[in-house]
């Protein structure tokens, strides 16, 4: 089955690199966002306005629509880059991953790793060499691996606190937020675990070094699904906060290039099985919605997590710091004690009147927001650019 998969990939690529502009780029980020779709987005972009505490502030989806254009997509955008980051790396491409998911997982599909791999994590760091490696799924890495792996001059960020400390990134870098996949951006401990968005910084910069080293980076975030699915309206308004700072720092790298076309940027819309609405047709009503919801400083799933066990000062302190103007009522506050109610029970019966957004089961089909590339398939796009060696100025 793998080598059937290896030869599809192959054919793909070969048809891809014909359609591929000689002016090709030679530096690639591709944000692959499982459940974005132009719903999530439209109703993300009042919320990082009205979340910001400057009054200037602009949202990257919006630019990025208006110097980009419209690509297709497949929903299993991922799936169908099978092998694309060790085909870029055999041409002399730098090649790395951000993902909110377990870092050995994205890496062994676009890497190409047997999925029998006893141990995939060794033969990434000792075999594949991929130059950026970042998100979760610190378990999957031994201390001895780690240990070997600094000792061989490479650069190992295991939290916030060395994330933080470390005066000069060396080498490889591979920066391992939580042992499992990465909580949702609202409810990102800064003390303790680095932001998706400041692990894609450092990757841009390490692997872009001098802003002429040809690479691609993965950058994959799986939370805005599971928020959907989960129904979880604050959740899911924060990732889409935190991909638009993404866009937005791939944007203004790309701008301040003397080259600015060396740099191209893919946003995979993967589309999803249901999409956020509001239930009120009024503006007010809407404005306020979003007000709302960017007040929030935490998931409705994290409400549980903190006040399960709480006793009544807790609660009083959760509602001040954390859902400020909640106000739950004696019943509600005697059965969060009692632990016959939970915390995401007893916020979103507050919140979710006020917030006015219901979640429609109505599919919705997947595109790509592209800037530097055709208006083709976006994995086709970008597999016909590393299927060939990275383009120098004597080459242009």
């Amino acid at each position: 089955m793998r080598k059937v998969l290896q030869s599809v990939a192959t054919m793909a690529l070969c048809t891809a690199a014909i359609a591929v502009a000689q002016a090709a780029p030679k530096q690639i980020v591709v944000v692959v966002a499982d459940g974005l779709s132009p719903q999530v987005i439209d109703l993300g972009s009042a919320y990082v306005k009205a979340s910001s505490t400057d009054p200037d502030t602009t949202v990257a989806f919006s630019d990025l629509k208006s110097v980009g254009k419209i690509a297709s997509a497949k929903s299993d955008a991922l799936a169908s880059m099978r092998g694309v980051l060790k085909i870029a790396a055999a041409n002399g491409y730098k090649t790395g991953i951000v993902t909110t998911g377990n870092v050995a997982s994205d890496a062994a599909l676009l890497y190409d790793l047997p999925s029998d791999s006893a141990n995939i994590a060794g033969t990434l760091l000792t075999t594949t060499k991929p130059d950026f490696l970042a998100g979760g799924g610190r378990s999957d890495f031994s201390s001895a691996l780690t240990k070997t792996f600094t000792a061989s001059g490479h650069t190992v960020l295991l939290d916030a606190e060395a994330f933080e400390a470390v005066d000069e990134v060396k080498g490889r870098v591979l920066a391992l937020q939580s042992d499992s996949d990465l909580t949702y951006a609202l409810d990102n401990d800064s003390s303790t675990t680095t932001s998706v968005g400041d692990l894609t910084s450092l990757a841009i910069k390490n692997l872009g070094g001098d802003n002429a080293s040809p690479y691609i980076l993965i950058v994959h975030n799986t939370n805005i699904a599971k928020a959907l699915a989960a129904k979880d309206t604050p959740a899911l308004l924060g990732e889409l906060r935190e991909v638009d700072g993404i866009i937005g720092d791939v944007l203004s790298t790309r701008n301040a290039l003397d080259a600015p076309g060396d740099l191209a940027l893919a946003v995979v819309s993967t589309g999803a099985a249901s999409f956020p609405k509001y239930t009120s047709e009024t503006a007010g009503d809407r404005s306020n919605a979003i007000f709302v919801a960017s007040q929030l400083t935490s998931s409705y799933t994290k409400a549980t997590q903190t006040l399960k066990g709480a006793k009544d000062d807790d609660i009083t302190t959760f509602a001040t710091d954390v859902y400020p103007n909640w106000k739950p009522s004696a019943a509600v506050r005697s059965q969060l004690l009692a632990g016959t109610m939970t915390g995401e029970d007893a916020v979103r019966a507050s919140y979710e009147t006020a917030i006015q957004i219901g979640y429609h089961s109505t599919s919705v089909a997947p595109l790509a927001y592209v800037v530097g590339m055709g208006d083709g398939d976006v994995v086709e796009s970008v597999a016909g650019v590393v299927s060939k060696k990275p383009m120098t100025s004597k080459t242009k």
